[in-house]
Parts: C-alpha cells; structure tokens; sequence
C-alpha cells in the first residue's frame, strides 16, 4: 500500500469514527492495524475508569487481539481506577500466559484487597483456567525464593569484598582437602589394623 493511499485509508477510518477504541470495541484487526501503525494513537491512553483498550480484547479472552496491542506497545501494568489491571478481568488461558509472559503482575491487588485469580474465582471464571492462575502464581514464588536467595549471596558476597572472597574460596578448599585426606588415612588404618584373635584356653 503506498504512502497516499495508506493516508486515505486512515482518514476514511477516522471520518467513519474509527478511533482506536471503537476499532478494538468493533474487534476489526485490519482497521485496528492500520490505527496502530499510523502512530496517531497512544494504546496506552485511558478512559474515565483508568482502563486502556488493552482491557477490552483481555476482557473478550481475544488473544490475537491482545497479542497485537502487546505488539504495538500496550502496557501490561496499567491499572484502572481501582487498581485492576487487564489481568484482573482475564478468563482465558491464552491471554492470560499471555499476559504473564509480557510481565504482568500475577500478585498485583485491587482496592478490595483481591489478587488477579481471586478476582477471576469471584467472577466464576472455568476452574480450568483458575489451576493455569494457580501454576504461574507457584512458579512466580519460586522465581521470587531463587532471586531473593541470589540476591542474599550477592548482599553477602559484595559485603565482605573481593579479597575476602578469595580467602573464603580457598579456605573451604583446603578444608575438604583437609577433610578428604583424614578420611583416607582412617580408611587406611582401618585396611592395615591386625584382626583382634582370641587364644583359647
């Protein structure tokens, strides 16, 4: 499509009201692409309850939809008014991953306090998809244990200097060379230690 041809396609768009979120309301992909690519729209920009359009494909479990606004720079993080993010009002697996994956956050809480899978039980979401809020949620707090374990050994590491480090590293080393030849010399003695006999009478 050439540069002028683009132009009046955008403008017969905007003259039949296609702004982006009548677009995204009306789920028309090539009309949302093409407000997308013209770059005359923020993706990011909310309405009266802090909700981006994001919320909208999020809401409908339209993961294509979802996916190009993701594409095109739709943040993930926006909460509305009352703290919800797009993930709050999430009832599908593959937007849900989706979203996860773009680095939303699984624990984020609204203003009552609820979490997104809280959120997602209280509206009757499928158990289905409340096990997939389940798993991301397990395998967020091992991610959180496993940086928060590294960054203690980084903390601790970073306190004590470089110079101790190294006298820590080669401590524990000669400590189990230590440990390692005591334990083969008392194997050792126990190889060549005479059987005790016993003399009869």
């Amino acid at each position: 499509m050439s540069v002028s041809m683009f132009d009046d396609f955008i403008f017969e768009i905007m003259e039949a009201g296609g702004d982006l979120r009548e677009a995204v309301n009306s789920s028309k992909m090539e009309n949302i692409e093409v407000l997308l690519e013209s770059g005359q729209y923020d993706v990011n920009e909310p309405d009266g309850s802090g909700r981006t359009v994001l919320f909208i494909p999020v809401c409908r479990g339209q993961a294509s939809l979802v996916k190009l606004l993701i594409e095109h720079g739709a943040d993930v993080h926006v909460i509305d008014n009352n703290y919800n993010s797009a993930l709050h009002w999430c009832g599908n697996t593959e937007v849900l991953e989706m979203l996860v994956a773009s680095g939303a956050d699984i624990k984020q809480r609204n203003k009552l306090g609820l979490t997104p899978k809280e959120m997602a039980l209280r509206r009757g979401v499928a158990s289905y998809v409340i096990d997939v809020f389940s798993q991301l949620e397990k395998q967020t707090d091992q991610k959180e244990k496993t940086e928060s374990n590294l960054t203690i050994f980084q903390e601790f590491c970073h306190g004590i200097g470089l110079r101790n480090q190294c006298l820590l590293i080669i401590g524990i080393f000669l400590l189990s060379l230590q440990f390692a030849y005591i334990l083969t010399g008392a194997s050792r003695q126990l190889e060549v230690m005479e059987p005790v006999t016993f003399s009869s009478g």
